[in-house]
């Protein structure tokens, strides 16, 4: 090395150790400001070196490559520990090392702020450069995403409400196949054959299919329980046949099981109301001739005896209309009267009721 080279070299070392803070920069280099700018926002002296100022600059740039590896400006020392160039500086801000290394160095740093302009301006620049090549390349599939997430979203309470509904189907299915194997291995132990309510009531079950059947069309049947007085003990598992039967049959009522179990009811008290008006009016239809007798009578054969004159002729036209001899005749049969000793209800004892909770007290009684 020649002896300009030499001195140099020296003066190289004694400005790193003179200084706290030595930058070598140049002063048209835009990262050489920069690092300028960040000691001067965080209130930290330095010595600043412009090397294109100097006629020795390239020389002090050769030697600065030979001591640090680094051929670029800025050049940047701390406590004549090597920092590097502007982007090692500004890592070291931001990690909290070049606070590290000012304190070691003995400068004061109370004053010392992690929002620098160079800093901020880097974050700006970063920021530009980003909004520029998401405008160029990204947003026309960034909104091409946003729509088509718009249009999910509108349609997400759609798709719940039919997920619910299938969810419900499911489960409805599923309990109701439940319940038909059990009902087949519970005939199988029996020897039971699943019959619907008003099965094997002869000249009754036309009247009682319909009126049990009316029982589905309205919701407050299954919900509203027995009178306590009435003390209702219910088996499921005895009616669970019968109920398996009427479900099969009456389409209503299986609606109405699938709209209220077990949302509103449970499966045991749904089928507990029901059948408690299914005995109701099995004691109302039973407690009447069947539909048969009503409909064409009884025969009945009854016999007319002549007047105390055996003797008399038919001479009296009166008396030949009278005995005409046996006759058929046919008569309806009429309903007992009520009996005396019938319960005595207390009209008091309903007031404020519903006509249709009046109606199943009395039927209990």
């Amino acid at each position: 090395m020649s002896a300009i080279a030499n001195g140099v070299k020296e003066f190289v070392k004694k400005a790193i150790a003179d200084n706290k803070v030595t930058i070598f920069s140049k002063t048209y280099c835009g990262y050489s400001i920069r690092a300028k700018d960040l000691f001067d926002d965080i209130n930290v002296d330095y010595k600043a070196i412009e090397l294109n100022e100097r006629p020795d600059g390239v020389d002090i740039q050769e030697c600065l490559k030979e001591l640090t590896k680094q051929s670029t400006v800025p050049n940047v020392f701390i406590n004549q520990q090597h920092v590097g160039g502007y982007s090692d500086l500004e890592s070291a801000y931001t990690s909290g090392k070049l606070k590290k290394l000012l304190q070691e160095a003995g400068i004061d740093t109370k004053n010392f702020s992690f929002f620098s302009r160079a800093v901020l301006s880097t974050v700006s620049s970063g920021l530009t450069s980003f909004s520029q090549t998401l405008q160029t390349k990204s947003l026309p599939d960034l909104n091409k995403q946003l729509n088509k997430l718009q249009q999910q979203a509108k349609e997400l309470p759609k798709r719940l409400g039919s997920l619910q509904q299938e969810f419900e189907t499911e489960k409805a299915s599923f309990l109701l196949n439940k319940q038909k194997q059990e009902n087949v291995v519970t005939s199988q132990a029996k020897g039971a054959v699943p019959v619907a309510p008003w099965v094997g009531y002869k000249g009754y079950e036309r009247q009682m299919k319909a009126a049990i059947m009316e029982i589905s069309k309205e919701k407050r049947n299954f919900l509203v329980p027995p009178p306590d007085e009435t003390n209702v003990q219910f088996d499921f598992n005895a009616y669970s046949l019968t109920a398996h039967a009427a479900l099969q049959e009456d389409q209503e009522l299986s609606r109405m099981r699938f709209s209220l179990v077990p949302q509103h009811v449970n499966e045991e008290t749904f089928w507990r109301n029901y059948f408690y008006r299914v005995t109701l009016i099995k004691q109302e239809i039973l407690s009447q001739p069947p539909e048969e007798e009503k409909d064409h009578g009884e025969t009945v054969l009854f016999s007319f005896q002549d007047n105390d004159d055996n003797n008399s002729s038919c001479e009296d036209s009166e008396n030949e209309k009278d005995h005409q001899g046996d006759k058929l005749l046919t008569h309806d049969k009429k309903e007992d009267k009520p009996s005396e000793e019938k319960k005595h209800i207390d009209e008091k004892e309903y007031e404020g009721m519903e006509d249709w909770e009046i109606e199943l007290r009395k039927a209990a009684i």
